[in-house]
């Protein structure tokens, strides 16, 4: 007869489970530090330095979150890659994170306007990834 788990071992399950971010940022330093911090919080993680090496990455392994850099190098910028991300068929509830150095009004709500959930706007502080990081476990 198979083994069913009772809610206070699923819950426990779903506590120590580790979120998987997906990090697009084309500065490898900085991916590699944004992972490290993520890291730190409980995730396991993936780096991509294009729109398209991200979409194959999410492909391969499915993230609960991605931060994506909006200033990339390639045939796509990061104001597409929402667009690129939905029509992969990537459900609706991962969350899509902008980072960016642009810090004018017009580039957040072009953000947003993308599909983005949020801007953050670089440097990127610990605290503001934890509070999205806590957000995804809270519906996880």
């Amino acid at each position: 007869m198979p083994e069913t788990k009772s809610t206070e071992q699923q819950s426990a399950a779903a506590e120590t489970r580790r979120p998987h971010v997906l990090v697009v940022e084309d500065n490898r330093d900085l991916a590699k530090l944004f992972c490290d911090l993520l890291e730190i919080v409980g995730c396991s993680t993936d780096i991509a330095t294009t729109v398209s090496a991200g979409l194959e990455q999410a492909k391969r392994r499915t993230p609960e979150l991605v931060f994506c850099d909006l200033a990339l190098p390639g045939d796509k910028s990061g104001f597409e890659f929402p667009t690129e991300f939905r029509k992969l068929g990537m459900p609706s509830q991962i969350r899509l994170i902008a980072v960016t150095g642009y810090s004018s009004p017009e580039d957040h709500a072009r953000a947003m306007e993308a599909g983005f959930e949020r801007v953050m706007t670089k440097p990127v502080k610990f605290a503001e990834m934890q509070t999205v990081v806590r957000s995804i476990r809270l519906v996880a």
